[in-house]
């Protein structure tokens, strides 16, 4: 939890949601892995971070990553970020649902 905190208290949280929003661009299929290892970490039994993840738009992101051609291993650091920004943050799970993923 400390760690979680102090990521968020440093704005890692957004840093990630941009490198999100720049893959398949400028950023590797590398980065993108880590980056949604990152934010499943960030986010379990972390409400505050999973509320910062919301804020940040980072939803929409994630849930473009499950619609390209990925690695098996970026499907499942996206599902794993997906499932722990939802567990307790109602507003993310609106956001998935509202584009079309049940949870």
């Amino acid at each position: 939890p400390e760690n979680q905190d102090a990521a968020r208290n440093a704005g890692a949280m957004t840093l990630l949601v941009e490198l999100l929003h720049a893959s398949g661009s400028s950023v590797s299929d590398e980065i993108v892995v880590c980056t949604t290892a990152a934010i499943r970490n960030l986010c379990v039994n972390c409400p505050e971070n999973q509320e910062t993840l919301h804020r940040c738009g980072g939803i929409p992101p994630l849930l473009g990553l499950l619609y390209v051609d990925s690695s098996p291993q970026l499907i499942e650091h996206t599902l794993g970020a997906i499932w722990k920004a939802c567990t307790r943050c109602e507003e993310n799970r609106a956001s998935v649902i509202a584009n079309g993923v049940e949870v």
